[in-house]
């Protein structure tokens, strides 16, 4: 990751740098939130919440509020959790972001889950086994789609939604 941060710094990808570093903010996010390392994901969650606002790109803006939704979670900060991750849910669903948007889901459900709120995180798992589903029957090749049907977090999210 560190050789690629350099690599994206170099003037051949000035066109999209902010959606290039904010997809590798995000996977780098993912891995420091497993980690435990809060106070270097909240830097990048903010940094890129910053930047999606000021440049209008709301799938970025959905995608960290997600994250830092995941973040307060493991801060015990439910509260501020659940009202990121319903900020999320909102845009992704303006914007259309079918991957986005179940996984915002699952992280809610997870979220009440973890509250034992079980009826609303019944309700968030099914929500987010709803768009896998509608998702899978757009997919028209059938080892591609059972392939997608059958990859190990998808599994998870159907299984918690007894789909």
């Amino acid at each position: 990751m560190k050789s690629f941060e350099e690599e994206s710094k170099s003037s051949d990808y000035y066109r999209s740098r902010d959606r290039w570093e904010a997809r590798l903010d995000c996977l780098t996010s993912l891995i420091l939130l497993q980690r435990g390392n809060m106070d270097e994901v909240e830097a990048r969650i903010i940094k890129n919440l910053e930047i999606s606002r000021r440049e209008h790109t709301k799938k970025i803006e959905g995608r960290f509020l997600r994250l830092l939704g995941e973040m307060k979670m493991k801060r015990n900060e439910s509260d501020n959790a659940i009202s990121s991750m319903g900020e999320a849910i909102l845009i992704l669903k303006e914007v259309g972001n079918p991957r986005q948007l179940w996984q915002a889901h699952a992280s809610l459900a997870s979220a009440y889950d973890q509250l034992k709120r079980l009826s609303e995180a019944r309700e968030q798992w099914g929500a987010a086994a709803e768009i896998i589903q509608k998702t899978a029957k757009g997919l028209s090749d059938r080892k591609l789609r059972e392939g997608f049907l059958n990859a190990k977090p998808i599994q998870g999210i159907l299984a918690n939604a007894g789909s």
